[in-house]
């Protein structure tokens, strides 16, 4: 599920994102507006991301799409503007505004692009979280809000890399300190279908998203594994590890799902998903349904869209014995650094093809 890294692992890629060719799908790249400086800009729709690999992929698909980005490159954080509650104070989160224009209405929409710094698993908690979106709507005027970036699966059946849209969220917190300021805790928040079902996305599927199999094949496998048994003093194999999720044959392909029925699952705390206990939700992630319970309450809209950065991994290795619950979180996390760049790639293609079609 969508994660803070707790842990650094030394596996890596050195596969660049591609130059987005727009044009492919009858599309020109966001425009860059201007900021006036310590003043928040007006918006119709505010996009947020929270890690730093799913802001990297944003930046590249919202700002640079005309070069190409490694993993590592930092430079273009420059460029993005903090915004405090207090002058000295540390960034709430950091943005800049682009112009997309809508298929549906022809108009120019505004997006601000959000990093948050916030976070239901660190101080200053959900305090924290709803004070941003609470300046986002208030402060900027947005009509919508939408989250990206990384998430955990909920069912086997959803590989590494494939992208998910939805418009309902249920929460379930744990920590002390989110619980006694949260009064809608255990409930479901449901918005407005907005996520339709457009050949747009299946477009950006065939033509633009990169498919997880130029980074997560053969090779990229053996180095991982090889990592985790270094790391957990562990002898496991591609027949221990690999589950359905995590097969090379099944990240050739990557998919846009919109799930208008199933909520995602909000929590404060990391989990793996394990055999089908939360395949009713259709994806598990560590903020939304705050966004989504603010927004409800302003009236304003909202809207998810997360990337399988976290597919569920194997509880057994292949003679069936139990694989401790510690091995299998090294096993995510390593997955998560190696991929997760470049399954938030997909989603903020997604995201940008979603304004461009329904807002």
């Amino acid at each position: 599920m969508s994660r803070l890294l707790q842990k650094k692992y030394d596996v890596s890629s050195e596969v660049s994102l591609p130059v987005i060719d727009w044009q492919a799908i009858g599309a020109t790249a966001p425009a860059l507006l201007p900021l006036t400086a310590g003043q928040l800009p007006q918006a119709d729709v505010a996009l947020i991301t929270w890690t730093s690999a799913e802001w990297s992929a944003l930046d590249h698909v919202f700002l640079n799409s005309n070069t190409e980005r490694k993993p590592d490159e930092d430079a273009w954080r420059d460029a993005w503007k903090p915004w405090s509650a207090n002058r000295g104070d540390d960034p709430v989160f950091y943005y800049q505004l682009v112009g997309i224009t809508s298929d549906r209405t022809g108009a120019f929409t505004r997006v601000l692009l959000v990093k948050s710094e916030v976070h239901l698993a660190h101080y200053p908690y959900i305090t924290g979280v709803e004070q941003m979106v609470e300046t986002l709507i208030t402060e900027t005027g947005v009509e919508t809000v939408i989250s990206t970036g990384t998430a955990g699966g909920s069912s086997v059946s959803q590989p590494l890399g494939d992208v998910l849209l939805t418009t309902r969220a249920h929460i379930n917190l744990e920590k002390p300190e989110n619980i006694e300021h949260c009064t809608y805790n255990n409930q479901t928040i449901t918005g407005f279908d907005f996520f339709s079902d457009t050949p747009l996305y299946s477009s950006v599927q065939e033509k633009l998203m990169m498919p997880l199999s130029h980074v997560w094949n053969d090779a990229a496998i053996s180095k991982s594994i090889e990592e985790l048994n270094k790391r957990c003093s562990t002898a496991y194999t591609q027949k221990d590890l690999i589950n359905e999720p995590l097969q090379p044959q099944a990240v050739k392909t990557n998919r846009i799902d919109f799930c208008p029925t199933q909520p995602l699952l909000t929590t404060d705390y990391y989990f793996i998903s394990q055999g089908k206990i939360f395949d009713e939700y259709c994806f598990l992630e560590m903020d939304d349904a705050v966004i989504a319970y603010q927004c409800s309450t302003k009236r304003v809209g909202f809207g998810f869209i997360r990337n399988v950065s976290d597919p569920i991994v194997t509880e057994q290795d292949a003679s069936g014995k139990a694989i401790p619950e510690d091995v299998r979180e090294d096993w995510s996390g390593i997955v998560y650094s190696l991929c997760g760049f470049y399954t938030s790639f997909n989603s903020a293609l997604t995201c940008c093809s979603a304004i461009r079609a329904n807002v």
